[in-house]
């Protein structure tokens, strides 16, 4: 009888050190990563082809005047049209012209509850806002504030 070496690998793919479930896992991942760019093209939003990438007031400001369709989240608020009245400044110290702090006015002939909205117009990706009426629903405002944190 032929002794048998246990230390060394017997060929094939048992001779790495990779089990059947690490290369099954492995390649699903990889084609998982591979397909991401193609699925990330059909989703709506932020995430659109050739959307813009995180909403500033840069976005919004080739829009003022302009009208928006804005639709219901949650169904609660309906759909109706909205036009971008005016960008304004947050108030604090600092948030004067701030990019990323600011507050969107829209006017609209409907009577509108505060809702989460999805908005949208030609030639801009449809974007979840927050929209809180005024007192007769009609002038609402979404409030944006992407402040940086702390240094670490």
């Amino acid at each position: 009888m032929t002794p048998v070496d246990t230390d060394r690998p017997r060929g094939g793919l048992a001779a790495t050190s990779a089990s059947r479930r690490t290369v099954v896992v492995t390649a699903g991942l990889t084609c998982l990563v591979a397909a991401a760019p193609v699925a990330l093209k059909e989703l709506p939003g932020p995430f659109a082809a050739g959307a813009p990438g995180p909403l500033n007031r840069a976005s919004f400001q080739p829009h003022v005047g302009s009208t928006f369709t804005v639709t219901s989240s949650s169904g609660k608020g309906g759909r109706a049209e909205v036009t971008l009245a005016e960008i304004a400044d947050l108030a604090g110290d600092g948030l004067a012209d701030d990019p990323d702090s600011f507050v969107l006015l829209f006017e609209s002939d409907s009577e509108l509850a505060q809702d989460t909205y999805e908005l949208e117009r030609r030639g801009f990706a449809a974007q979840p806002v927050f929209l809180v009426p005024d007192a007769d629903g009609r002038r609402l405002g979404a409030t944006f504030n992407r402040m940086e944190g702390p240094a670490a």
